[in-house]
């Protein structure tokens, strides 16, 4: 009985402190819509997807394991895992497509998209 009751204050006295860790952990991830634009929207059939994490290469990750059967070669890079360099990151009217390790904040605008150019 007495080393049931050392495993039952172990136990208890552990997990409060795991699931308050988990917690913080899960806090500073943002919530983020990755709006879809042009080829993605069509390949998607969603106008966006919403992921959660703490900067941009999580969320890329995240959009491209997904969906990687989805898209295109030459929208992906050649491991898909990974969006192909030419692709266009947008984070509130920035291209960060190549700063992925830029954080995030809940309620930022992520955009993805192909370069277009025109006359």
């Amino acid at each position: 009985m007495r080393l049931i009751n050392h495993f039952h204050k172990i136990y208890l006295g552990y997990y409060p402190y795991l699931f308050k860790h988990l917690r913080l952990e899960r806090d500073n991830m943002a919530h983020i819509k990755l709006q879809l634009l042009n080829i993605f929207r069509l390949k998607i059939n969603k106008p966006f997807v919403e992921y959660e994490g703490k900067t941009v290469g999580d969320i890329i990750k995240q959009f491209t394991a997904e969906y990687k059967n989805k898209l295109d070669e030459g929208l992906l890079s050649k491991n898909k895992k990974n969006l192909h360099p030419q692709i266009v990151v947008l984070l509130n009217g920035r291209n960060v497509a190549n700063k992925l390790k830029t954080k995030l904040n809940d309620g930022e605008d992520l955009y993805v998209s192909v370069p277009i150019t025109g006359g």
